[in-house]
């Protein structure tokens, strides 16, 4: 049985560290804050560490703790992330990780 659900989230806060910086490329550490509204209504919390170059491709991995109520039932998870792009596009996934809430 596939369960689907909508929303749309705002971004509260985000806050960069640049934590290291070559030419070529620089890697950042990322505190976000997250408010979801829709099917899925919450907020998050997520630290992510990103890789930029300068010619414009990228990748991310990070974890974000999701509080939230889904059809009815209220609760908390941790989804990770993992993204690579470039100006052709991108790819990304998100894992409810096992067992966090």
């Amino acid at each position: 049985m596939v369960t689907h659900a909508w929303s749309v989230f705002v971004i509260d806060r985000w806050d960069e560290e640049v934590i290291d910086e070559h030419e070529g490329a620089h890697v950042v550490r990322t505190a976000v804050s997250k408010t979801f509204s829709g099917d899925i209504t919450g907020t998050s919390d997520g630290w992510m560490t990103m890789a930029r170059a300068q010619r414009g491709s990228m990748a991310y991995v990070g974890f974000e703790r999701i509080t939230a109520t889904i059809d009815g039932r209220t609760g908390t998870f941790v989804l990770q992330h993992n993204a690579v792009g470039n100006s052709e596009g991108g790819d990304a996934t998100w894992t409810v990780l096992a067992d966090s809430g």
